[in-house]
């Protein structure tokens, strides 16, 4: 039984920067999900791949590939209907994104696929590494069905394992109500408010489907438990704490039921713990050099939580760190 703790979204805000270093010198993550178009991602994987370079547990670099955060490599390849206008070359926020009219889908396709090799390759050629794993911010690429296929594509084809699309515990297929919201519009179905618990179904159904069409190397399970949606309420200390017993509980239970044989990805979303900094914190992704659209600052509160709960928690003795390089 192994498990694989990545921490997503390195690269772009210093403090979640910081956070994700500190977790991986103290043991507790053995896999970072890195932005390679951020304005400083290079030199700050360089910076990661320098302080873990002697760890206990080997950090695995992967490529934390966004089709709805920061900018294109190359903004004029193919993809103006995913930027926010002409000017602002933006990639659209994720609850805007969209799929190309049905006539433009196979050059959209493309250019998406075109898009995953430059950002790989942005990553290893500049930060010099070997990327280790893909992964889909927002999960974006799942979608629609060209864009997974196209990730699916890459995947096969350079030997890098993809993480698993079919995410556990089942409520958290919820979370694709936005995104199903457009594939059903795409589709012509205007009913998608009173039937999207049916489509849902389906959906990961189908995602199943397009998935067993390739030979791709993923782990068991993605387990997306210890990741929470932002709070509705205000946040303060008390509340971080409450929130962290509630993760540290829950992912001790879930690492429990692993499977002999399976490898499981578990994936967290972290910031440093520090309350009187959340201010400082949330204007990191929006001022200066750091701006970087695409990652919600109203999350840095459970982020805080997710950190003290990976800091805390540990591994039973029959569960051990699995490795990227080792799945078939």
């Amino acid at each position: 039984m192994k498990v694989i703790f990545t921490a997503d979204d390195f690269g772009a805000v210093p403090a979640i920067d910081r956070a994700v270093i500190n977790a991986a010198k103290a043991g507790k993550l053995n896999s970072v999900a890195a932005f390679s178009n951020a304005r400083r991602s290079i030199m700050n994987v360089k910076q990661l791949v320098k302080e873990t370079a002697n760890t206990e547990i080997p950090v695995e670099i992967g490529c934390h590939l966004t089709l709805t955060s920061g900018r294109p490599i190359d903004p004029l390849a193919g993809l103006n209907h995913m930027l926010r206008t002409k000017k602002d070359t933006r990639f659209r926020e994720f609850s805007k994104f969209k799929c190309p009219k049905k006539n433009k889908v196979t050059a959209s396709k493309k250019a998406v696929k075109d898009q995953i090799k430059k950002q790989i390759h942005k990553l290893e050629k500049e930060a010099g590494i070997v990327v280790a794993h893909l992964s889909s911010h927002h999960n974006s690429h799942y979608w629609f069905d060209p864009y997974l296929e196209a990730l699916c594509e890459v995947s096969e084809e350079t030997g890098i394992p993809m993480r698993n699309p079919l995410t556990v515990p089942e409520w958290k297929n919820t979370w694709f109500y936005e995104h199903l919201a457009n594939k059903l519009r795409w589709n012509g179905n205007s009913q998608f408010e009173t039937d999207i618990g049916t489509r849902i179904v389906d959906y990961e159904e189908e995602i199943e489907e397009i998935v067993s069409n390739f030979d791709l190397k993923m782990p068991s399970l993605f387990d997306a438990s210890h990741y929470g949606p932002p709070a509705r309420i205000g946040s303060s200390p008390k509340k971080i704490e409450k929130w962290t017993d509630k993760k540290l509980k829950g992912l001790n239970e879930s690492v429990s039921r692993i499977g002999e044989g399976d490898v499981v990805e578990y994936v967290v979303h972290i910031i440093l713990d520090d309350y009187n900094r959340l201010d400082e914190f949330k204007g990191q992704s929006t001022r200066g050099a750091f701006a970087y659209s695409g990652i919600e600052r109203k999350y840095y509160d459970r982020r805080m939580a997710e950190m003290r709960s990976i800091m805390n928690f540990k591994l039973p003795s029959n569960v051990t760190f699995g490795s990227w390089k080792d799945l078939k």
